[in-house]
């Protein structure tokens, strides 16, 4: 019998995400909004993104639009996207970006900071997370 090797820890559980947009541009506006941050955009074939800035090391991510990209969904897998230094000012910025808050805010355990739900403009459902 075959016992599989086991694989070290990895820095981070997840490595990037997607989240789909059929208007990129709105989606790109409500997040650079939303968390205050400025989103770079790139283009691979026939798709376009709008990337999440990070560190090295750091779980990437991006809005996507184009050719075989998922429909916008407020089910499934959710994604939290970091809004440091404050969830609260994040989602007082929700409702004037396009979006709606729909869970929270809310305490997580001790140490492990604030987290809420938003529906964006292009209906997927994402959660905020904050350490304040």
């Amino acid at each position: 019998m075959n016992t599989p090797s086991i694989s070290p820890t990895p820095v981070h559980s997840a490595t990037w995400f997607n989240i789909p947009s059929n208007d990129l541009a709105q989606s790109q506006a409500f997040y650079e909004t939303v968390l205050a941050r400025p989103l770079r955009r790139e283009v691979m074939g026939p798709v376009t993104m709008a990337i999440f800035p990070s560190q090295d090391q750091a779980t990437g991510g991006c809005i996507q639009s184009g050719a075989g990209m998922l429909p916008p969904s407020a089910s499934g897998t959710l994604v939290f996207l970091d809004c440091n230094p404050s969830l609260d000012a994040a989602v007082s910025r929700v409702a004037g970006a396009g979006g709606e808050v729909v869970m929270g805010p809310e305490a997580l355990p001790p140490g492990m900071g604030f987290i809420a739900h938003v529906i964006d403009p292009a209906g997927n459902r994402v959660g905020l997370h904050a350490m304040a």
